[in-house]
């Protein structure tokens, strides 16, 4: 915040720079000897028509404020698409007059004297005539050329001044003040010729001839054409000081419009804090209703927990009867223990010895089966040796029989 404060303020002193050095240059009066007050009044009041007063700047985050000047909205053209504009004044030379050629480019302005000014016209006349004393003109050449509407080309006659303008002159004419200050320009130079002319009919009239009137308005008109070249010198610098105001003015509003952007980023970092601040005001809201809650939670938790304490105290003497119950508990089961190891040990020493018994009548038997397994070879090689004595006899008995027959047949 302190940071958008003391741009802000530096904007504001910028732009009231800005307003103060504007102001001094528009309501410059332009130097002439006979009318310095009509030239001021002109252009104060041209300069209060072309530039409005800045309003106060409590714009922030808000675009910046353009100033208006009194034109034709429907002429307007953007800054991009301009062409250069023409500059009502430059210096006039009192020389032979020189005509020049233009290639397309440049800028001319003349200045012709007024044809009807004839020595018969008497100097009420002249003063009537006397803002038509100097018509200005001015014609931009280029391929489409065209005339201003308020010159005749057929008017054009001697006394004509042709001169080539700057192109910084023609860079500068692209603003409102510009067109303003050539205005009162304008309207300095009809007043003084007006006053010039006023000034010429108090004069008496009955002995003048015409003639000496002739050498008098020439007299005037060379008197009237310096003023004219050291009033346009002096427009010449007002004009490059106004210029070296207005690309100040241009770095000034470049400032200026960064400043607003800046602002603008700020004013836009501001209000996201903003929402960021609102936002965590909102989030220590919820926390601090949820911290109330927690804290009867807690303190319900307290309660719970005194409850748990004492049961744990209950809990722990009965685990400390337990644990003497345990340790009785203990002993019985190291003395049941003991036993059980020692009547395993008799279990085991038992059967070792069946163990033993059943290896020897093991033995016993294999042996018994061995001799039972002889005895029963012996019993089957006895049968065969019966039956090979049963057939041994047969056969015995069979030749015995056959010898009685082969003897009983011998016999026969």
């Amino acid at each position: 915040m302190s940071e958008l404060l003391s741009r802000e303020k530096e904007f504001l002193k910028l732009n009231e720079e800005l307003n103060v050095k504007t102001k001094i240059l528009l309501e410059k009066p332009l130097p002439s000897k006979e009318n310095r007050s009509a030239v001021s009044l002109t252009s104060r009041q041209s300069s209060e028509s072309t530039v409005a007063e800045a309003p106060p700047n409590n714009r922030l985050g808000k675009p910046p404020i353009k100033p208006r000047s009194v034109t034709n909205k429907a002429n307007t053209v953007p800054r991009n698409s301009r062409q250069p504009s023409l500059i009502p004044f430059t210096p006039f030379v009192r020389s032979t007059p020189k005509v020049g050629k233009g290639d397309g480019s440049a800028t001319f302005r003349v200045v012709k004297e007024n044809s009807r000014c004839n020595n018969n016209e008497n100097d009420a006349t002249l003063a009537e005539k006397g803002s038509d004393a100097f018509s200005v003109y001015e014609v931009y050449r280029n391929e489409n050329f065209e005339t201003l509407p308020s010159v005749d080309e057929n008017s054009i006659e001697s006394g004509v001044n042709i001169l080539p303008e700057e192109s910084s002159m023609n860079a500068s004419c692209k603003d409102s003040s510009r067109s303003s200050i050539t205005t009162s320009c304008k309207r300095s130079v009809s007043q003084n010729s007006f006053a010039s002319t006023t000034s010429n009919a108090s004069l008496p009239k009955k002995n003048l001839s015409s003639e000496g009137l002739v050498k008098f308005l020439k007299s005037k008109v060379s008197i009237l054409e310096n003023e004219l070249e050291s009033s346009s010198q002096e427009l010449v610098k007002k004009s490059k000081e106004l210029e070296r105001a207005l690309e100040l003015q241009k770095k000034m509003e470049t400032q200026r419009d960064q400043a607003y952007s800046k602002n603008n980023s700020l004013t836009g970092h501001v209000s996201k804090l903003e929402a960021r601040l609102t936002e965590l005001e909102q989030r220590l809201k919820e926390r601090e209703a949820e911290f109330i809650v927690t804290g009867r939670e807690m303190e319900s938790l307290k309660r719970e927990l005194r409850l748990l304490t004492q049961t744990n105290a209950n809990l722990e003497k009965r685990l400390y009867r337990a644990n003497e119950e345990l340790e009785n508990v203990k002993n019985t089961l190291t003395s049941v223990r003991e036993a059980d190891r020692e009547l395993q040990e008799t279990v085991r020493k038992e059967k070792d010895d069946h163990i033993r018994q059943l290896k020897t009548l093991k033995k016993q038997r294999s042996e018994l089966l061995s001799a039972y397994k002889k005895q029963l070879f012996l019993m089957d090689n006895l049968k065969r040796q019966t039956v090979c004595l049963e057939q041994a006899r047969l056969i015995s008995f069979a030749e015995k029989e056959f010898t009685k027959v082969l003897e009983w047949n011998s016999k026969n």
